[in-house]
């Protein structure tokens, strides 16, 4: 054989072997891989934390991708702040046409910020810095989402869309601060602790924050008291009703609504719940009843009166702002006593007022109104590690008392015929003693 012909039949071999590789990679030389996320997602997303309703946490996202030397993509949550990969959501998501498309379970995504990214399978962020590995991916682009877990309690009636709940609860992990959110009957403002987008976490410090958690409890005199009295007698939230007492054919009548919801844009929390009031209808002289179901012969009464308990928090999750609202639903008028406690985790610090010096837990806080500071260490500078908790009274209770470390504030109430009255009350969490002053101020508003 010739060369020419030789030479030929190589040139041929080669082409053919080259045309074979394009038709399964069609990355070129000097071409650099990209793909994108094309799905619109809002800034904000929850998934419901009930496993009977896991189908509603799905996302479905598409996207494209060009000049990859594999065929195929995995979807990444990736940190903002480090670069790192938090999560990898899906994996070998096929690639056809330049195209793609998957769905992902926002379960697994709990508590993060994160940039969604469509990385070519094996590939990661590479690099000695957080900014090399940011830079490393730039050409991978899609949303940047933060995710939380919403949790209602509901029973065998209702749907995921239409419930009948008697509780719900949030899980959210703003820019500043980890929090859960329930019912004021079941914890109120359950836990706060300060976060960064990073993944560090601090302290816990509340156990319980504008909470009713205890329908009898001791009051300020040493005495067993109800927390919540309607025109003189022992009032109750419908959580505590044992479950006979529900009406099933009207489950609204007796039953608290809730609303929580989070701005998809900003990430302001808003929290509210709205339940008729009870008494027992034959109490016993002198008793104070631990449940409504405690209540003789399990007879029970509506008192005329409805309680909405709201709580907004911003979107830092570093302030909290909380009303309680009386409202006459039989149009005649009426007073309401309710006690509000606040609940913290080793503290061995108070300050009484907005500002001052932190001191030892004092038991005689009667006339200390205008709200207080909880800290876990004095003698350390306010951080992630030992944050305030500072509370502002922004209507001012007729008096507070102590026990242990739970603090306590009572208000009277009087409610016109047909009207409603409110009380209000904020909170912060203070990491960075520069800025107390401020976020002191906006729990005061």
């Amino acid at each position: 054989m010739s060369k020419n012909k030789t030479f030929a039949r190589v040139a041929l071999i080669g082409m053919a072997t080259i045309l074979a590789a394009s038709s399964l990679t069609p990355a070129m030389a000097g071409s650099t891989p990209t793909t994108a996320i094309t799905t619109k997602l809002d800034a904000n997303q929850v998934y419901l934390g009930e496993a009977r309703v896991y189908s509603i946490n799905y996302r479905k996202i598409s996207g494209t991708a060009a000049n990859l030397s594999v065929p195929t993509v995995d979807i990444a949550c990736i940190n903002t702040v480090t670069g790192d990969i938090i999560r990898t959501l899906k994996s070998s998501v096929p690639v056809t046409a330049g195209k793609w498309s998957t769905y992902i379970e926002l379960y697994y995504m709990d508590g993060y910020l994160c940039q969604l990214r469509a990385l070519p399978t094996g590939t990661s962020p590479s690099g000695d810095t957080a900014a090399a590995k940011i830079n490393s991916v730039k050409s991978f682009t899609g949303p940047v989402i933060r995710t939380g877990q919403l949790y209602w309690y509901y029973k065998t009636i209702g749907t995921p869309t239409s419930m009948w709940s008697y509780d719900a609860g949030l899980y959210w992990s703003a820019s500043k601060a980890k929090l859960q959110l329930w019912g004021v009957e079941d914890g109120g403002f359950y836990s706060w602790q300060p976060r960064t987008d990073e993944g560090t976490e601090g302290r816990n410090i509340v156990n319980g924050l504008f909470s009713t958690y205890r329908p009898s409890m001791t009051g300020p005199t040493g005495n067993s008291e109800a927390n919540l009295i309607v025109d003189g007698a022992q009032a109750f939230h419908p959580y505590y009703m044992d479950y006979n007492d529900f009406n099933m054919a009207n489950p609204d009548a007796n039953n608290a609504r809730y609303d929580i919801s989070i701005d998809p844009k900003t990430g302001q929390i808003s929290y509210s719940e709205t339940a008729p009031l009870f008494k027992c209808e034959k109490p016993e002289s002198g008793r104070v009843y631990s449940y409504l179901s405690d209540c003789p012969d399990d007879l029970t009464v509506k008192v005329g009166v409805s309680w909405k308990h709201e709580v907004e928090i911003n979107t830092d999750g570093t302030v909290a702002l909380t009303t309680d609202t009386f409202t006459s639903e039989d149009k005649k008028k009426h007073t309401v006593k309710l006690d509000i406690y606040s609940s913290f985790s080793g503290i061995d610090g108070v300050r009484y007022g907005k500002t001052g010096a932190f001191g030892s837990i004092s038991s005689d806080a009667k006339t200390k109104l205008a709200g207080l500071g909880a800290k876990y260490r004095t003698a350390d500078p306010t951080s992630m590690s030992n944050p305030v908790v500072q509370i502002v009274y922004t209507t001012a209770p007729v008096t507070t008392w102590v026990s242990y470390t739970t603090f306590y504030s009572r208000y009277n109430i009087s409610v016109a015929a047909g009207k409603s009255s409110s009380v209000k009350a904020g909170a912060t969490l203070i990491t960075d003693d520069t800025k107390a002053a401020a976020q002191i101020t906006a729990a005061g508003k």
